[in-house]
């Protein structure tokens, strides 16, 4: 059996603590996180431990020069957890959550970061997929592929490259080993070989909903999906207190557009991706890791980008969360 399911805030401890609670007790052999800032001292009071007394072998990777702690905190990396770092031109930014077991797993894949901000406060956006009795579902097969790929495309330690094999290599297994499941769901994009923006089908849509925190200075990517998609309506979630944009660049971007920004709620930083296009009733979205700008969505990594891992599941209702128009300025 495998389920995958689409989740506007949800911590991945969730996804630890769900199963300590299992009635079958089963083994977890297996725990991956992967992020760009990375909060060592957090993790080893919040997930660490939970992982290691299920009995993980577990493993932290994250950007270089984006560690959120100072080293005298840390205590448990390189006893309780395999601590690595990678490191490329652009910046090593997936976000990605791995539970194997002897029978089930957990893969959730979206915006958090493996920090208080991108586990607790932040309003994020995951995928998450379960599968149970030795079931398996294709955004494993594409995360095995991806896992084997990267060392090839990012700096990183020769035992980090050889852990990141080992899980490939176990997924594969379960993979190839389990039962036919659902031709259709989630799938896993990467931007190793290929800008984001070039896999996603070619238009005309009908809609185009979008929203992120960083929009780059000169909205190219806003510009490149408008060329990809062809939409015929654009809308553009803005939170004007917490997003990084340039409103001037916005307008010549979605120039020639049928265009609405809608101002999201601000009690928090909604630090989720999120790019919807709608074909009459079918809806399909990019989800994940990737920005509005160029280095997420336009360029490769192997041209310098920020390496991302975006999910792009179907979905059924309309996910763009709800907001107001901005204000009419007066004369």
């Amino acid at each position: 059996m495998s389920v995958a399911r689409h989740t506007r805030f949800a911590s991945p401890v969730t996804l630890l603590n769900e199963w300590t609670e299992r009635g079958d007790k089963q083994p977890l052999h297996e725990v991956l996180l992967l992020g760009f800032t990375v909060d060592l001292p957090f993790l080893e009071r919040v997930a660490i431990p939970v992982a290691r007394g299920l009995g993980a072998r577990t493993a932290v990777i994250g950007d270089a020069a984006q560690g959120l702690y100072d080293p005298v905190d840390v205590r448990m990396a390189g006893r309780s957890y395999l601590h690595g770092l990678a490191g490329c031109r652009g910046a090593f930014h997936p976000k990605v959550v791995l539970l194997i077991g002897e029978h089930a797993c957990r893969l959730a894949v979206g915006s958090g970061n493996p920090t208080l901000s991108g586990w607790g406060a932040n309003d994020e956006l995951w995928t998450v997929v379960e599968t149970e009795d030795d079931a398996s579902h294709a955004l494993l097969a594409d995360l095995a592929e991806w896992l084997e790929e990267l060392p090839a495309a990012v700096d990183m330690a020769p035992w980090t490259a050889s852990h990141l094999a080992e899980v490939a290599t176990l997924l594969t297994e379960r993979h190839v080993n389990a039962p036919a499941g659902p031709e259709t769901g989630p799938r896993l994009l990467h931007n190793l070989h290929r800008p984001l923006v070039e896999q996603l089908p070619p238009g005309p849509v009908d809609e185009v909903q979008a929203y992120a925190p960083f929009i780059d200075p000169q909205a190219h990517a806003l510009r490149a999906l408008v060329d990809r998609l062809m939409p015929g309506q654009v809308t553009l979630g803005l939170q004007p207190r917490w997003s990084s944009y340039d409103a001037e660049t916005i307008k010549r971007a979605l120039d020639g557009c049928s265009t609405g920004i809608r101002l999201l709620e601000e009690p928090r930083m909604r630090h989720g991706k999120f790019v919807e296009w709608r074909i009459g009733e079918r809806r399909h979205a990019l989800t994940g890791s990737p920005n509005l700008t160029r280095a997420a969505l336009c360029t490769s990594t192997r041209e310098g980008a920020t390496v991302n891992s975006p999910c792009s599941p179907p979905t059924h209702h309309p996910c763009f969360p709800k907001g107001d128009p901005p204000p009419r300025s007066r004369c």
